[in-house]
């Protein structure tokens, strides 16, 4: 997690400084996944003494590419802090509620789906075949077989071996590497 803070018109000691890295480091506990977060402080010349401190606070997080922003303010610069911090904090919170809503929803439906293809598979009608195609099968070396397969866009290709006049089957692994089947007849 990456922090930075930046003070316009306010002088941060180490100690506020160390403050605030104390206070920013517990959002980790109400949002895992947290990339950065950039603190604003400043002080600006309000009438009202109590709000003379402003604490603005930017998390990323790579939690659903979310962006949050707070904005906080008090009598001193703490407390500006941890008013933005404790802010927040209730849209972290309300931010993780709505993701865990959505995943027992999204659970739900797809436990309900499974339900459904489940009594629709006992009611199928067998599977047949509905199409026979034929072709001639080239002879080829393995590395011409790739190609051609390639320049298809298959996942599978079947040719004859131009050393033993065999017929292979080529197939795309999920790892990206190839296969080969090759028949032994009886």
């Amino acid at each position: 997690m990456e922090l930075q803070i930046v003070a316009t018109s306010v002088e941060v000691t180490s100690q506020a400084e160390q403050y605030i890295k104390r206070k920013i480091t517990k959002l980790h506990r109400h949002l895992p996944g947290i990339i950065d977060i950039k603190v604003d402080l400043a002080a600006e010349g309000t009438k009202s003494p109590e709000e003379r401190y402003l604490a603005k606070l930017v998390v990323n997080s790579k939690v659903a590419d979310s962006v949050f922003h707070a904005e906080g303010r008090g009598e001193n610069l703490l407390q500006a802090v941890d008013r933005v911090v404790d802010v927040m904090i209730r849209q972290l919170e309300r931010f993780k509620g709505k993701l865990y809503d959505r995943s027992r929803t999204i659970a739900k439906a797809r436990e309900k789906a499974r339900e459904q293809r489940s009594t629709e598979q006992d009611t199928e009608p067998p599977r047949r075949v509905v199409k026979v195609k034929r072709f001639v099968i080239d002879a080829m070396t393995q590395e011409e077989a790739i190609t051609r397969m390639e320049r298809l866009g298959h996942d599978f290709f079947l040719y004859t071996d131009a050393q033993d006049h065999e017929p292979r089957l080529l197939y795309r692994r999920h790892d990206g590497n190839y296969g080969v089947i090759e028949p032994e007849f009886k």
